[in-house]
């Protein structure tokens, strides 16, 4: 039976703005910023209690997971989306919100796990399930154009105010997590900026032909085409 002896303030600490490594510490709970990534960070505190009493247990922690790459579909819930369709609805965009995304595919995910799980010598490991590049809201809102939507860039206090002035507007209820738009003030607090360091994952997963899709603009062209057919987005204009 496999055991972790590594304790949550034992695992060696990550180099100062690096990524973080599967083995790196949890971050003290009082830096988290809302109760789900709390929940997640007391999930874990409890699965390393087990591992130290010789439990086997695997750990997967996916970024931030979008749709399927094969038929595009895709879950609606997610704060990436969610502001991309405000910026539809308001024809608007914060081109200075200082935001970026790690997009892995679900099936990439699902895949992954399970040759993960049944590979020898990966037991009570900690893997990250991360695309290990990251996608500027600014692109994302450029391929948005490039299917046919209008939206123009704005400075993010504009772009607040727009949307603290409809809320209809999908991305009204995410204002919480945004920032004002004052000078010096344009890094989101939705935690989504945090680079994880998935090098040990792609190097247990070598020769199973499992590798993760890059999120580029021919995918998110598929995600936005099984968006509007499913009504999340309104099909461009004409």
């Amino acid at each position: 039976m496999s055991r972790s002896s590594r304790s949550p303030s034992t695992r060696p600490s990550t180099a100062p703005g690096g990524p973080i490594r599967p083995e790196d510490p949890l971050p003290p709970a009082d830096r988290l910023r809302n109760g789900y990534a709390q929940s997640k960070w007391a999930a874990e505190v409890l699965l390393e209690r087990a591992r130290e009493r010789g439990l086997p247990v695997s750990v997967y922690r996916p970024s931030r997971i979008c749709g399927a790459s094969g038929s595009g579909l895709c879950q609606t819930s997610d704060y990436f989306w969610l502001l991309l369709r405000g910026c539809v609805e308001a024809g608007l965009a914060p081109v200075d919100l200082a935001e970026s995304f790690d997009l892995v595919p679900v099936d990439y995910v699902s895949r992954a796990v399970v040759a993960l799980s049944r590979t020898p010598g990966t037991a009570s490991r900690t893997f990250h399930l991360s695309a290990d590049r990251r996608i500027a809201l600014a692109r994302a809102v450029d391929w948005l154009r490039a299917l046919g939507y209008g939206i123009d860039d704005v400075p993010l206090a504009d772009w607040r105010r727009a949307v603290e002035g409809d809320p209809a507007n999908t991305a009204f209820p995410l204002l919480s997590l945004l920032p004002s738009g004052a000078a010096g003030d344009t890094t989101a607090r939705s935690g989504g900026g945090t680079a994880f360091d998935a090098t040990s994952t792609r190097e247990a997963l070598r020769g199973s032909g499992i590798d993760c899709p890059e999120v580029d603009g021919r995918l998110f062209a598929l995600y936005a085409e099984s968006f509007v057919r499913t009504g999340f987005l309104p099909p461009p204009p004409r």
